[in-house]
């Protein structure tokens, strides 16, 4: 258990140092301090005592392990703090990457032997991702589906083995992949067909002129879009037109402002039925 509070990066979304700059003298502190270690979840009150309030709500949001091991870091994280695909090409440095784990490995070449995938393992030219995207390239829709079941399998088992609670064969990998297909199988059979109805603009009747309009709402920066269009019976366009509301408090308001607003620029451009 030897996963320094200040000196190793254990928080998600915390930029890193930030624990330093706190100066909560946590230097000789380990994170295994801060869990209980018989029932395996967060000290929740020493946590709240100690860390900042934003702060504590990241760490008691980090699931712990049902069983207890020693800790390992997986990789040391970017300066922001934020995993990215880069982080992952780090991780494969290790004893295993993905292309072994997935093409290379006995059991793995063993469950793309039993669900016919076997042919897929004959190019060597390609690396891991591009074989991925040559992979779905070639292959059906059934194919594909069959294909991302077993890439799930085999790393669901290889995370069981790391974690020493067992591991399947090729076979019974190749096995449940199948059983679980047929499932889906079933359920897509007994799922109702949904029929979507598509609408079309209906001509508005004689002399008379027809506003549409939509809105839109973003809730983090509390602004609306609206949209207006008003065309005659011909499907002539009288008026088109788009615009930005700022400081809208929720989108309650955003949509109830949409009618209005399209009334307003209809009457402000004058939009009438021609003689």
């Amino acid at each position: 258990m030897n996963i320094s509070v200040n000196g190793d990066y254990w928080i998600p979304d915390l930029l890193l140092g930030r624990l330093s700059d706190l100066n909560l003298n946590l230097n000789n502190t380990r994170v295994a301090d801060f869990i209980d270690p018989r029932n395996r979840i967060w000290k929740k009150e020493l946590i709240e005592s100690i860390f900042p309030e934003d702060v504590a709500e990241k760490i008691l949001g980090i699931p712990l392990s049902e069983v207890p091991h020693e800790d390992f870091q997986v990789w040391r994280a970017e300066a922001s703090g934020d995993y990215t695909v880069r982080n992952a090409y780090k991780l494969l440095q290790g004893e295993e990457n993905m292309d072994h784990l997935f093409r290379k490995c006995p059991v793995s070449e063993l469950v793309w032997s039993e669900l016919s995938f076997h042919q897929f393992l004959h190019d060597n030219q390609r690396d891991f991702s591009q074989w991925l995207t040559w992979v779905f390239s070639t292959s059906s829709t059934s194919q594909c589906r069959i294909f991302c079941c077993a890439l799930w399998a085999i790393w669901g088992d290889r995370n069981a083995r790391v974690h020493k609670k067992g591991g399947k064969s090729g076979k019974e990998m190749a096995g449940y992949v199948q059983s679980y297909i047929t499932e889906l199988n079933e359920v897509d059979k007994r799922r109702p067909k949904v029929t979507i109805a598509v609408k079309k603009w209906r001509k508005p009747p004689d002399r008379i002129v027809k506003i549409n309009f939509d809105g839109a709402y973003d809730d983090r920066q509390k602004r609306s879009a609206v949209g207006i269009v008003a065309k005659d019976r011909e499907g002539t366009v009288l008026l088109s037109c788009a615009k930005n509301h700022h400081r809208i408090s929720s989108a309650f308001e955003a949509e109830a402002g949409v009618p209005e607003a399209a009334e307003e620029q209809a009457a402000r451009e004058r939009v009438r039925e021609p003689d």
